[in-house]
């Protein structure tokens, strides 16, 4: 991610016990330029970094328009250094000294002569993931974006999602259910259940009637097995009628910001093995704009859910317990779209994109026959909870 930080100069009061004359004179010494140079030129700096185990440092070179006459810089952790004297400098962002987790600290212009007094700073934030011990325990968290078509995906500026791939079984090349309309209760219904319309007899949003009971979802089945889990999201009917109401679980609904900060925090706190965030601003975007990767309101709305996924990683990074867990990330959609609509069983509407990435995992690309009925067994096989054959689950896991 490479969000640039506003830099602001640091106010410098004089020391304490110095007379105001000789305050004075020490200000002086300081050519006055100077706090409002290196705010301009700490502004260059990417301040959010993202490292998997043995990706090394991360370097990124920047322009330095001052002299030593407006002191030094200095940082405030071992792993953020400055290499270089002359106009151009080089941030090293090194995480091999780090475990797993959210790492924070600052680089700092530092005037000695008065006091090592800060005159501009900008904040550096490092995300580090590392392959887990043999036998840590498994997490997942599943996001689903809601109507967001492969082609705009790849088309978008989503930084946390490519940092997922670099350590990901993947495609954007999958496909939704082969009967049903493609709309989300059919779409979401299979992605839950792992089988498909013609089977647990969702065929429209809002009607749920004829769902057949014994197809359960993945967060049933994970109950079942004597996991826990917790739901969020920012589409009513996943929340009350896809994912079973008699389930002992957290749910909470809103807005997609507020159901993932939301996430974030229970991500942070909570002892639960399953985690899952659904977001609706592609869908929503699509409907009012078109569902097209040509069409701006709709790659923002997808970027908004790249951003969206980052608090929700923030979150899994921040659990005291990181480093002794391994994490597993799944993301898909619903369905794809056309114009301002969706439904029909072509290419358009059919072609969707799937994700499981994780520490733990290699690069992989996957071949044909992936689709978001996959999501399920990847998720419950990731548990350890055994998949029986009774439950007729057409969908394959994808990771181990």
């Amino acid at each position: 991610m490479t969000a640039l930080a506003t830099c602001t100069p640091a106010v410098r009061a004089p020391t304490p016990d110095a007379a105001p004359d000789a305050a004075q004179d020490v200000a002086a010494e300081v050519p006055p330029e100077c706090a409002a140079l290196a705010a301009q030129a700490l502004g260059q700096i990417a301040v959010d970094f993202y490292r998997w185990d043995g990706a090394g440092a991360a370097r990124q070179a920047f322009d330095w328009p001052l002299d030593s006459r407006c002191g030094r810089l200095r940082t405030s952790a071992a792993w953020l250094r400055v290499e270089g004297d002359g106009a151009s400098r080089t941030l090293v962002v090194d995480p091999s000294s780090l475990a797993s987790g959210l790492h924070r600290a600052e680089l700092e212009l530092i005037d000695d002569r008065a006091g090592a007094s800060v005159l501009a700073r900008v904040g550096v934030r490092l995300r580090v993931l590392r392959a887990p011990r043999a036998g840590a325990a498994r997490r997942v968290l599943v996001v689903g974006y809601d109507g967001a078509r492969p082609d705009a995906v790849q088309a978008a500026r989503t930084p946390i999602l490519d940092f997922l791939l670099e350590r990901a079984a993947f495609t954007f090349d999958a496909r939704t259910q082969l009967a049903g309309p493609t709309v989300s209760a059919p779409g979401w219904m299979s992605t839950f259940t792992g089988v498909d319309p013609s089977r647990h007899r969702v065929v429209a949003n809002g009607e749920y009637g004829a769902r057949v009971a014994e197809h359960r979802t993945f967060v049933a089945r994970a109950i079942d097995a004597g996991r826990s889990a917790v739901v969020s999201t920012s589409w009513e009917e996943v929340t009350t009628s896809i994912v079973e109401r008699d389930l002992v679980i957290e749910r909470q609904y809103g807005l997609d910001p507020f159901a993932a900060r939301w996430l974030a925090g229970r991500l942070r706190a909570s002892e639960a093995q399953l985690f899952f965030q659904h977001l609706n601003d592609p869908d929503a975007a699509g409907h009012s704009t078109g569902f097209s990767a040509a069409n701006p309101a709709y790659i923002r709305a997808i970027e908004s859910c790249d951003a969206n996924l980052g608090v929700l990683v923030d979150g899994v990074l921040s659990r005291p317990t990181i480093a002794d867990e391994d994490w597993l990330f799944v993301l898909t959609t619903d369905h794809g779209g056309s114009g301002t609509v969706h439904g029909p069983l072509d290419d358009d509407n059919r072609r969707i994109w799937f994700v499981a990435a994780g520490a733990s995992l290699a690069r992989e690309p996957l071949g044909e026959g992936v689709s978001h009925m996959d999501t399920a067994p990847t998720v419950l096989r990731w548990l350890g909870v055994t998949i029986e054959p009774s439950w007729g689950l057409q969908g394959v896991a994808r990771v181990r």
